[in-house]
């Protein structure tokens, strides 16, 4: 015979039957100074230890300034200022920072008039990071030979399959 180890109707309170496992996020305000003539945008990333990655972009529509919810931990911050394919530099503190529950942060960014580069060369270098990674998972698989065997042997087994299914379910007989 099982007993009941406690009586849910007797609890008063929601949270005696509960644990809460949300936290308490930080805020990071980030709020970016661009010289005058500068109408572009500014993009940039807030990259947790984890590798989890909060992006945001500020324009002259949200007044160069957003806010992100991050749980507490170890973040850094990315940054590109882009108007019209030029690369401009951006001023801000690099280091790696910690968020704390309920905390309030502002990172102040700065986009100079100095233009560094254009926005292709800063998306090639990226490409070209992640370019052995690539080569690695293309040449650490089986043959491409060999895939496109196993692609043609496929359809046909996921034909005949399905149509034996069918065929044995059409031959039974309900029960009357």
């Amino acid at each position: 015979m099982l007993k009941k180890s406690e009586d849910w109707k007797k609890k008063e309170q929601i949270s005696e039957n509960f644990t809460v496992t949300n936290q308490n996020t930080g805020i990071l305000a980030i709020r970016a100074e661009v010289y005058e003539e500068f109408s572009g945008t500014v993009k940039g990333s807030v990259k947790e230890k984890s590798g989890i990655e909060y992006l945001f972009e500020l324009c002259e529509a949200n007044q160069y300034s957003t806010n992100l919810e991050l749980a507490p931990g170890d973040y850094h911050l990315s940054v590109d200022a882009v108007e019209k394919e030029r690369l401009y530099r951006v001023l801000y503190d690099e280091a790696k920072f910690s968020m704390q529950e309920a905390e309030v942060k502002i990172e102040n960014l700065q986009v100079t008039g100095e233009c560094i580069g254009m926005a292709t060369d800063t998306e090639d270098m990226r490409s070209s990071a992640n370019a052995p990674q690539t080569e690695k998972m293309e040449t650490d698989g089986v043959s491409e030979e060999l895939l496109k065997t196993i692609g043609k042997l496929i359809i046909p087994v996921v034909i005949i399959s399905l149509g034996g299914y069918l065929f044995v379910r059409k031959k039974k007989q309900p029960y009357t």
